[in-house]
């Protein structure tokens, strides 16, 4: 058994392997200072100014190697401390669906603030050339969606005086109907109980479907676990491929019992089976 988790913790480390280099006592100014290159002394009064003391740091970490991964420059991370604040899931999950939803120009502001300016009319945000004029919202969304037959069925043109979350938020409301051969009012209900989906990625929301369904979980099933939908997948697929058997019990059958496994960070599981 100490063999077993002892190989499933090493697996895990593996999956983080690009913060590896940071002990688990560092600073989080320490972390500042060395991924956006400003002196210790400066990144010791930003990270108080910014309220990011207490910050996890490994999440400071991944925050910031997702902006730079996205082409964002530090000063301009350093200008825009919300980007920081956030989970680094929830900053990649909206630029994932800001792009899908036709948005050209993200700034780092503009990703900073994303329900701000996913609330704002398209009309609005092609005046501010952060949408081309010549987008349609609505079918830049579904060209994101994997099943082409569905797709052409889901779109509906949108004028430009609709706010970019409506336009979303109608696509994603008709998609799901199609996909999981849902009426009207689960998908209320869906909406009501689990809000964050409304923003949620259709390639998110396409991903998280397909691990339900490789679970064995019908369309019934994932609507009434409505929180598997607005999962990060890339907690599931963690959990599922280095996490397959744990303490002698096989995961995927405790999942199909237990869904909220499925949103468990694997840290957490580390530390509750102490492996």
């Amino acid at each position: 058994m100490f063999l077993n988790n002892f190989n499933l913790k090493c697996r895990y480390l593996r999956v983080v392997s690009h913060i590896k280099r940071y002990s688990t006592d560092i600073a989080n100014h320490e972390v500042i200072s060395d991924l956006l290159g400003i002196s210790i002394q400066e990144a010791m009064y930003y990270v108080e100014k910014r309220r990011l003391k207490n910050k996890e740091t490994q999440s400071l970490i991944k925050s910031i190697q997702y902006c730079q991964s996205i082409g964002f420059k530090n000063d301009d991370i350093l200008w825009c401390p919300m980007l920081l604040t956030q989970h680094p899931l929830t900053v990649e999950h909206h630029y994932l669906a800001m792009k899908e939803g036709g948005f050209s120009n993200i700034e780092p502001i503009i990703l900073a603030r994303a329900i701000h300016f996913m609330k704002k009319e398209v009309l609005n945000l092609k005046k501010c050339a952060i949408i081309m004029d010549k987008t349609d919202v609505a079918r830049s969304l579904v060209e994101h969606i994997e099943n082409k037959e569905i797709a052409e069925k889901v779109y509906e043109r949108h004028d430009d005086y609709t706010p970019w979350n409506i336009v979303h938020m109608n696509i994603l409301k008709s998609f799901l109907k199609w996909r999981l051969n849902a009426g009207e009012d689960d998908i209320v209900k869906l909406f009501t109980v689990h809000r964050m989906i409304i923003n949620k990625s259709f390639r998110i929301i396409q991903e998280n479907i397909a691990i339900a369904e490789e679970l064995g979980f019908n369309s019934d099933k994932i609507l009434k676990n409505g929180f598997l939908l607005n999962n990060y997948p890339t907690y599931a697929r963690t959990i599922l491929e280095d996490f397959s058997n744990l303490a002698g019990a096989d995961m995927k059958r405790a999942i199909k019992h237990h869904p909220k496994l499925l949103t468990r960070p694997p840290r957490n599981i580390i530390k509750i089976y102490g492996i």
